[in-house]
């Protein structure tokens, strides 16, 4: 099956049809917030995006998703020698949810939504300027999904994590060729 990544305010989605969504990730706090809050953050106090995978067959099924927002790094996270040169908060987007209904996990669906992440990140790095993307896990497993794709690990939060733009950048251009 074939899946795309939409913003949520685009698949015919209203405030009350997602809290009748069929989404289980295995995560109650996540499929909460897909169901409660991911309309209101995104299309009302737009203070986060919120964007979903889909089936191409129906983009009303909600098979994944992840939100985003600018945000910031403090400079005490990151490795003294790449401090040189950066104020004391850095700038950054921050994933701050990510999760895969349990139907269709270990399908590639969750990297395919962490790569529209990172391809989004580099448009905003090119239009304003940011250093990383970063997360905070959930737990140690998310950690260990994250690190496996290249994610640094706060010296201050072991449960956050960042990978640069500059590494981004990298393996896309990689992926391209």
């Amino acid at each position: 099956m074939e899946y795309v990544i939409k913003p949520l305010d685009s698949i015919g989605h209203t405030r009350s049809s997602l809290k009748r969504l069929q989404f289980d990730s295995g995560n109650a706090e996540l499929d909460e917030y897909i169901k409660k809050y991911a309309w209101i953050n995104h299309q009302e106090k737009r203070s986060a995006r919120v964007f979903v995978a889909c089936s191409t067959e129906n983009l009303r099924e909600i098979k994944g998703y992840y939100t985003s927002n600018a945000s910031e790094i403090s400079i005490e996270a990151i490795s003294e020698e790449s401090r040189r040169g950066f104020p004391k908060r850095i700038p950054a987007l921050l994933i701050g949810r990510l999760a895969v209904d349990k139907s269709v996990q270990s399908c590639g669906i969750g990297k395919k939504l962490l790569r529209n992440a990172f391809e989004c990140a580099v448009e905003v790095a090119d239009k304003t300027g940011i250093y990383a993307v970063y997360t905070q896990a959930k737990d140690e497993a998310a950690k260990q999904y994250y690190q496996k794709r290249g994610f640094i690990e706060f010296q201050d939060e072991p449960l956050s994590l960042f990978l640069p733009i500059e590494t981004i950048r990298k393996a896309i251009a990689n992926q391209t060729k």
